[in-house]
């Protein structure tokens, strides 16, 4: 096999040679005055572009989440409210606190309780993220 080499790419030295000296002069105090902006600018709308797109991927289907816990409802109410004594009611409950929870459940770790291992076995991750997006978004009820 017959190797072959490559020179190496080198750009261009960088030069203001084709800028007027008095151009450099006006531009350099205002440059120093953008550049944190833009930078910060820069920042900001990384931000903002991440988080847009973590929580459109992370946007529950409630339909769907209403739908896969109509079982569960027997025990924590229609409405998230609890209808067995000694049962959490679930409406208002933050999303995470709730996903994590039917996980735990899940895995049979941190959280013990034989029903809701049962219960939360079969469901998949976007099952969990759509139940517990239902029973966030009922209102709680004092």
């Amino acid at each position: 096999m017959t190797q072959m080499h490559c020179a190496p790419i080198s750009a261009p030295p960088v030069s203001n040679a084709d800028v007027p000296p008095r151009a450099l002069s006006i531009m350099r105090p205002q440059m120093r005055l953008l550049a944190p902006v833009l930078i910060s600018w820069s920042a900001a709308a990384s931000v903002v572009l991440l988080s847009a797109q973590t929580s459109s991927a992370q946007m529950p289907d409630v339909a769907a989440g209403r739908k896969r816990a109509e079982v569960c409802m027997a025990c924590h109410g229609e409405n998230g409210r609890a209808v067995v004594p000694g049962v959490p009611h679930l409406a208002g409950q933050n999303r995470d606190y709730l996903a994590q929870a039917l996980r735990d459940y899940r895995l049979a770790r941190e959280r013990h309780n034989p029903t809701m291992t049962e219960m939360a076995k079969p469901l998949s991750d976007v099952d969990i993220d759509n139940i517990a997006g239902f029973f966030h978004g009922l209102r709680a009820e004092k």
